[in-house]
């Protein structure tokens, strides 16, 4: 049976979440001005997903090398009424798996 989780994402990012593996991303949005992201995932999955996302603001630069083809464009979230707009990608080729005893939710 499968369930709707919600993450938040991570202001350092370079803290991932972890999600079952085989987890589907559904959405991003900013709920009470934190960017949050759902995924459809099966919790009885043992074995995790680590997912790493980068948050870059309008008219931030951009080194061609930061987004490579290990990036997948999530979407665009708003902050404090749309003084801060971000633009999020999450890892992909790059995720890393671990085994969990007990998936804790």
């Amino acid at each position: 049976m499968r369930k709707i989780f919600k993450y938040t994402i991570p202001a350092d990012e370079n803290q991932p979440i972890y999600v079952p593996a085989g987890s589907w991303l559904l959405s991003l949005i900013c709920q009470n001005d934190t960017p949050v992201v759902y995924f459809l995932t099966d919790p009885a999955t043992k074995e995790m997903e680590k997912i790493y996302f980068r948050m870059i603001g309008t008219g931030e630069e951009i080194d061609e090398k930061e987004l490579d083809e290990y990036w997948i464009f999530v979407g665009t979230v708003q902050q404090y009424g749309g003084r801060l707009v971000w633009h999020v990608w999450m890892s992909d080729s790059s995720v890393e798996y671990y085994h969990n005893e007990k998936t804790e939710f």
